[in-house]
């Protein structure tokens, strides 16, 4: 699995997963390629780099983007099944929607090239235009939303399954130390 961050570095990334018990180190040995597509819009250092947690590079350079997924083909022995790319809506924001609409499509073409699923987290504020040519590039997309009310709720669901049918409904959860709690199946919009 790769998964690349454009709202956390790779090294939030590794003590979050850390502080959860997990066995980080295992997973960068055998199965999981980290890629930091934030820390550049902090220090302004556009150049690809190797890091302790995974790979470091700035989706302006495409030329970069390509190589290192490349790369990690490489390593992984051809058997990525999975590349999360999230968040959609935070790279969109970054980048500019005409100039994240350009890249996306050479990122998924590269990640198809290898036979992965390109998976995607995104909050749904983007224009219908956006969404439509979004759900035609991912194989699945999730989409979260937070609700204010008396309670801050945390909310998903699945807006895009390629492989199947899927219900179009909002589904409270929470974050705990194990990962995801669905709370309910309860329709809501």
């Amino acid at each position: 699995m790769i998964y690349m961050s454009t709202e956390r570095s790779s090294a939030d990334i590794f003590e979050r997963m850390q502080g959860h018990g997990w066995s980080v180190e295992e997973y960068l040995r055998s199965s999981l390629r980290l890629v930091d597509m934030y820390s550049w819009l902090e220090d302004g250092n556009q150049a690809y780099a190797e890091t302790p947690f995974g790979s470091r590079l700035c989706p302006l350079n495409t030329t970069d983007l390509q190589i290192a997924l490349g790369k990690f083909y490489e390593e992984l022995g051809g058997g990525w099944s999975i590349v999360i790319f999230d968040s959609l809506s935070t790279f969109i924001s970054t980048l500019g929607e005409e100039r994240a609409l350009r890249l996306i499509p050479s990122v998924v073409a590269k990640v198809r090239q290898h036979g992965s699923a390109v998976v995607s987290l995104t909050s749904g504020i983007h224009a219908e235009s956006t969404l439509a040519q979004l759900h035609s590039l991912f194989d699945l997309i999730v989409e979260m939303k937070i609700e204010a009310g008396e309670h801050l709720e945390r909310m998903l669901r699945i807006a895009k399954f390629r492989l199947g049918s899927h219900p179009d409904r909002w589904i409270p959860f929470q974050i705990l130390d194990q990962g995801l709690m669905l709370q309910s199946n309860r329709s809501n919009g």
